[in-house]
């Protein structure tokens, strides 16, 4: 069922596109400069997608490495010079190396119609990384030079050997036939590898590619009896094509590196949530007033609570021993009043009553504005410690073990800054053997740059027995490199017969250096997309500009209308990607702002005084993407236009409005009405013949995929409910 509605979709699109461009045909017979303006315009739209398609996944390749999308967008840069080559032949324009003539701009044609399905054909054998050796920017630009070269020189000089497939006089050859067979052949064939590609990757923009492929191959056939209607599907072909080029090769490497960076903080995040369940001492978590936030599995191993049944509970309410309550609740408020880090032994309570020994380390917890916001209590049993000095002894020698093999360097320092122990680890970290630099300054392993730092703000902030520091700073391998490495600072113990403060480090190397790749890889996404909107909205500037310049030539004013109408789609699209090049968020567009800007032009275009037709615009923040954002424009272009032509005729005042937001169950809400004169009651929208009508039918439930409405009463007002297209 979903192919036969891909099939009516097609066919509905392809006969649209046909059906518009009958209705031009006309007028070539108006006055032969029309005809060539005509046919110079509706050549210029696949012209310039072609080369939209080539600078796309030119510019994304390096980072995509997708052969497949970089083969398509060398293939639209060979086809986009045959047309160009074509243009500069037609009989209107200079001549082009030899004497124009019709046959000779047909001749390109006839080239572009097999060259085009055959490189569709052998893309469909193309994957990603298919053929590495083979497929590179310099190959296939040099390949595409070369092929587009051959086509010129067999038209400009070799004519002959060219069979008549599409006669001046318009009958059918034995040569089309053929060509129209065999062509048909491939691209179905074509279609069908794409079609088993699909099914296998889930890849939607796979279809984009296929409808893309049909409908310029459909342009080949229509074009030997309706020339625009040719040249416009080859436009939208061209069009969906570039749909496909750009969510596969920019969109899709982009949401890819997204994940890839979300699915490393959540490992980073999951690494320390691990430490804190599985750490051997009772870590518990207060706020100012004591109660129990975080409670670990050691914690409910040494108490015999479990965290559910102390929430909200005081925790020195729950472990102290009643007679010494005020004793616990001085040195509580010691740490909360800053004063110092407080690690001391004492006395606790089992949940069955029986009293236990626990060495207790209380430190305030700070926010970003270095306030204290609670405590952290790391609590451990040394019950066995007191009545019996072997079991210290062996929990001592089992200290020294973990710390001996932990992966972490822990260092000792004196306060002069020399180093007193060091950890067997830094031989694995840094190459050195614990001797060969115990007894030395830390100086001589931290970077001379770092080291003002290290010694001037880390060390004597951590001189301070209330804080626990960290830094990163650069530190000398034994091979001389230098490598980050990320330091955790404490005093020691004032009852120890060392003085001075233990460190807890690891080299963080290429941790630091994935990082750094990640914020270069998502600059380099950032600039890659704003460049493509940047081209994509000169190149539809310089279209345009082009309406422009035949307006200016234009008498007929039927015809200055449609070429100003087709013009302001144009702009409507434009100002999307200009918005998209402006803003710092490619996810989001400045939705009011691009509407006003949209609603301002087409006044201007019609030269309507804004004190007699009022504009009252409400639009919510909602993020939309531009799959979403450029249907929106176009219709919004289209009703704003009809009410501004039809609407107020004569000198009625009125008003028009837009509204965009959030609706029930996260529909989004597009409303476009005025207060005119309204339109008849038994008008059929879908049966209606304005070609604006029918495009915003087709937008918002084709494009949109939503449900289009009609409000009738003291006016017109639209409304268009979507979901977004993601």
């Amino acid at each position: 069922m979903t192919k036969i509605k891909h099939a009516l979709r097609l066919l509905i699109i392809i006969v649209s596109i046909i059906i518009i461009g009958i209705f031009l045909e006309p007028f070539r017979n108006v006055s032969p400069l029309l005809k060539d303006y005509f046919e110079v315009t509706t050549e210029l739209l696949p012209l310039v997608m072609s080369f939209s398609i080539f600078v796309t996944t030119w510019f994304a390749y390096d980072k995509s490495r997708d052969d497949n999308s970089f083969f398509l967008g060398a293939s639209f840069f060979v086809m986009g010079l045959i047309q160009l080559f074509q243009m500069l032949s037609h009989p209107y324009m200079p001549d082009f190396i030899t004497p124009n003539s019709i046959e000779k701009a047909t001749a390109f044609r006839f080239l572009l119609w097999p060259i085009s399905v055959l490189l569709f054909f052998v893309s469909a054998y193309i994957y990603r990384d298919s053929l590495p050796g083979i497929i590179s920017k310099y190959v296939m630009f040099a390949s595409a030079i070369i092929l587009s070269l051959i086509s010129l020189t067999l038209v400009l000089f070799y004519p002959q050997i060219l069979p008549e497939v599409h006669p001046i006089k318009g009958d059918i050859s034995n040569a089309w036939i053929l060509m129209a067979f065999i062509t048909s052949i491939f691209i179905l064939y074509a279609s069908y590898l794409y079609t088993k590609r699909l099914e296998t990757t889930k890849d939607k923009n796979i279809i984009c590619l296929i409808y893309g492929f049909i409908i310029i191959y459909c342009s080949f056939f229509v074009d030997f009896f309706y020339i625009y209607s040719g040249n416009l599907l080859q436009a939208a072909g061209f069009y969906f094509v570039y749909l496909a080029m750009f969510k596969s090769s920019v969109e899709k490497p982009y949401e890819k590196l997204a994940i890839a960076e979300h699915r490393m903080r959540y490992l980073a995040e999951e690494k320390y949530r691990n430490l804190f369940d599985n750490a051997n001492d009772a870590i518990v978590i207060t706020d100012t007033q004591d109660r129990i936030l975080s409670w670990n599995k050691s914690a409910e191993s040494i108490f015999g609570w479990t965290a559910e049944e102390l929430a909200e509970k005081k925790l020195f309410d729950v472990v102290v021993p009643p007679r010494l309550h005020t004793e616990i609740n001085n040195i509580m408020n010691d740490v909360i009043s800053g004063s110092r880090t407080r690690g001391f032994d004492f006395i606790n309570l089992h949940k069955t009553g029986k009293e236990i020994d626990v060495s207790m380390n209380m430190s305030p917890l700070l926010d970003s504005d270095n306030k204290i916001i609670g405590m952290s209590s790391i609590i451990r049993d040394i019950t066995q410690r007191k009545l019996a000095e072997e079991a210290l002894r062996k929990s001592e020698e089992q200290f020294r073990s973990l710390i001996e093999n932990s992966s972490d360097i822990i260092t000792i320092l004196g306060e002069a800054g020399v180093i007193y122990y060091l950890s067997p680890s830094i031989e694995r970290s840094f190459g050195y053997k614990p001797q060969e630099l115990i007894g030395k300054n830390i100086s001589v392993f931290i970077h001379p740059d770092d080291l003002p730092q290290f010694t001037d703000v880390f060390i004597e902030k951590i001189k301070n027995p209330n804080i626990t520091s960290s830094i990163e700073v650069r530190a000398r391998h034994k091979d001389n490199s230098w490598r980050i490495l990320e330091s955790i600072g404490k005093m020691l113990p004032p009852d120890l017969a060392v003085k001075g403060i233990v460190l807890n480090s690891r080299d963080i190397t290429e941790r630091k250096q994935a990082e750094e790749q990640i914020r270069s890889s998502l600059h380099e996404k950032e600039v890659l997309l704003r460049e493509v909107h940047h081209r994509v909205k000169n190149n539809m500037q310089i279209i345009s500009s082009l309406l422009r310049l035949q307006l200016d030539f234009s008498k007929d004013k039927y015809i200055i209308e449609m070429l100003n109408e087709s013009r302001n789609r144009i702009i409507s699209m434009s100002l999307i990607h200009e918005k998209l090049y402006r803003s710092k968020d490619f996810t989001k567009i400045d939705l009011k702002g691009y509407i006003v800007d949209l609603v301002n032009g087409l006044f201007q275009s019609y030269g309507i005084n804004m004190n007699k037709i009022a504009l009252k615009i409400n639009v919510e923040d909602i993020p939309l993407g531009i799959d979403s954002a450029i249907p929106c424009g176009l219709i919004i272009n289209e009703l704003v236009t009809n009410s501004l032509k039809h609407a107020f005729p004569g000198d009625r005042n009125g008003e028009i409005r837009i509204i965009l937001h959030l609706s029930r169950n996260n529909m989004i809400e597009l409303m476009v009405g005025d207060n005119g004169i309204g339109i008849p009651e038994n008008l059929e929208i879908k049966n209606v013949k304005s070609l604006g009508l029918h495009l915003v039918t087709m937008l918002a439930e084709d494009q949109l995929n939503g449900s289009l409405d009609i409000n009738k009463n003291n006016g017109t007002e639209f409304t268009i409910k979507f979901r977004g297209v993601k």
